[in-house]
């Protein structure tokens, strides 16, 4: 299964349960910074997502 990056929520989670993107996965090539702030997001949905469940 590809997860789908055009469908992506703020909190960076894909329509593949706990599957995140971010950088250039998202939209074409960005710079080192923020895809380090987009990962930030992504471990920390992943984290909530981790407890809940």
């Amino acid at each position: 299964m590809i997860p789908d990056t055009k469908s992506l929520t703020k909190s960076k989670k894909t329509n593949i349960d706990y599957v995140y993107a971010i950088g250039d996965v998202c939209i074409g090539l960005k710079r080192w910074l923020v895809a380090c702030g987009e990962g930030a997001v992504a471990a920390t949905s992943a984290f909530k997502d981790i407890k809940e469940n």
